[in-house]
């Protein structure tokens, strides 16, 4: 350890981001009573979407009912428990920081599935929501992944159109007409986009609407495949 930083963990010790209680040098963000709380999406999943399954069946509801643009979609955690919590404070209690474990979390998912990616893409957010948060989530997520991916990330590649409500005050069927036509490609990124596989970055899977209008778009640019990772996914 550096003296900087030994400095640092005396005046500013390093706190749990799940239970906030003190953790030691070797625990970079969490302690390990947290980390085996964690809800990770178990091994039977949905060959599309990554949403867990019970029974027999290989694709979840929302798969066999919804046409699907992305071509699957590479989840963490089931959207429940600490890292639910977790993922509200990022997004409206101003932890910022945290989309750095986040990222480490995404990394270990889709290390080894990435291989083909081109590039790297994220959703916009309402300009609302962006000057009241002060930063897009998903795209510091994005950004961080970029680097410890070596994957070139296309910055607002996917623009809004227009400013859309909230996907989350929205019921299931009515998230699919609420990002209908929202979202557009920047043409600049047109070129680069042609023929390659991209990667989709969200902080969230509800019913995949947004993802799968975003991989419309992104394969009427010309893209050959995308395939989307979120942190969590909604049970």
């Amino acid at each position: 350890m550096n003296i900087f930083k030994f400095f640092l963990n005396i005046f500013y010790p390093k706190r749990c981001m799940f239970c906030g209680k003190l953790i030691d040098n070797n625990e970079e963000y969490y302690c390990l009573k947290c980390y085996y709380k964690l809800p990770f999406v178990e091994e039977k999943r949905c060959l599309i979407c990554g949403r867990e399954l019970f029974g027999e069946s290989k694709l979840c509801a929302h798969c066999k009912e919804h046409k699907r643009y992305i071509d699957a979609n590479y989840p963490v955690f089931v959207y429940k428990g600490l890292i639910k919590e977790a993922l509200l404070k990022y997004k409206f209690k101003g932890k910022m920081w945290y989309f750095k474990p986040f990222s480490c979390f995404l990394y270990e998912e889709i290390k080894d599935k990435v291989s083909n990616i081109d590039c790297i893409v994220y959703p916009p957010i309402n300009k609302k929501t962006f000057y009241k948060r002060g930063y897009n989530q998903s795209e510091l997520i994005a950004k961080e992944l970029s680097q410890k991916l070596n994957i070139k990330m296309l910055n607002k590649c996917i623009l809004k159109t227009r400013d859309n409500e909230k996907q989350s005050l929205m019921s299931g069927k009515m998230r699919y007409k609420n990002v209908k036509g929202v979202f557009k490609i920047d043409e600049k990124y047109k070129n680069e986009l042609k023929g390659k596989c991209v990667l989709f970055i969200d902080d969230i899977l509800t019913t995949g609407a947004t993802a799968d209008e975003c991989a419309k778009m992104l394969k009427k640019a010309g893209a050959l495949s995308v395939v989307s990772s979120t942190l969590c996914i909604a049970s």
